[in-house]
């Protein structure tokens, strides 16, 4: 299937009844320009994977895994262009699952898909900008200053108005199923922490592999240059 508006992939989602947000980046989501350059990629919150899949007719990026290929990263066809559509589930670590289930919840429509609320979009953002990314860059921090309307904020200042807000809520830091997302360690209070070594090994042994495949083709680029 391929589609000629980005809305009409939405409206199969609404039809279908599936229960859904759009996590972030979305003011300028229906425009043809960022598809047509290149940029454009959709990051979904849902509670049925498979039902969001066979309404839009998604394809899996990684086939080799089934059917479902590793049941996050997806693709739709959009003017004879692949368009990235990664899906993210209930239960699956890419917030704690209260706060997926909170989400959906608490989910409002906009223009003619779903997002967050305010207050989930905001706290759910210092979450991803710091914890699910190698370091704060200054967009977000700026973004998330301008959010907050109390003047530029530091790392650490947002890291304690996050935990203030997770804490009211009963929400915890967790370790996603998906290895590509990592969780960085530079929370403050640790008793949010709700993971096991179970959980961190295989990112440990992710980031293991990663670094050792940076560091090969660095020796190779040495090597190469003599």
């Amino acid at each position: 299937m391929e589609y000629t508006h980005i809305a009409d992939m939405f409206d199969r989602l609404n039809k279908a009844g599936c229960e859904y947000v759009v996590l972030r980046n979305y003011d300028n989501l229906l425009e043809d320009e960022i598809y047509m350059a290149g940029h454009g990629d959709i990051d979904m919150l849902c509670r049925d994977v498979k039902k969001v899949v066979s309404a839009i007719h998604a394809k899996p990026y990684r086939p080799q895994y089934g059917e479902m290929g590793d049941n996050v990263h997806f693709y739709i066809i959009y003017q004879g262009r692949q368009v990235s559509v990664d899906i993210r589930s209930v239960g699956d670590g890419y917030y704690c699952e209260e706060w997926e289930d909170a989400i959906l919840k608490q989910r409002v429509p906009h223009e003619c898909f779903y997002v967050m609320n305010e207050e989930n979009h905001f706290y759910s953002l210092i979450y991803h900008a710091i914890f699910q990314k190698s370091a704060l860059s200054d967009e977000y921090r700026l973004r998330l200053s301008e959010m907050w309307g109390k003047g530029l904020q530091t790392e650490e200042k947002l890291i304690d108005i996050l935990e203030n807000y997770m804490v009211r809520q009963g929400y915890k830091y967790v370790y996603c199923k998906d290895f590509y997302v990592p969780l960085r360690l530079c929370m403050h209070d640790k008793s949010l922490c709700c993971y096991t070594w179970a959980d961190r090994l295989p990112h440990l042994k992710f980031e293991m592999y990663v670094n050792l495949i940076a560091l090969l083709v660095k020796i190779k680029h040495t090597i190469c240059r003599r």
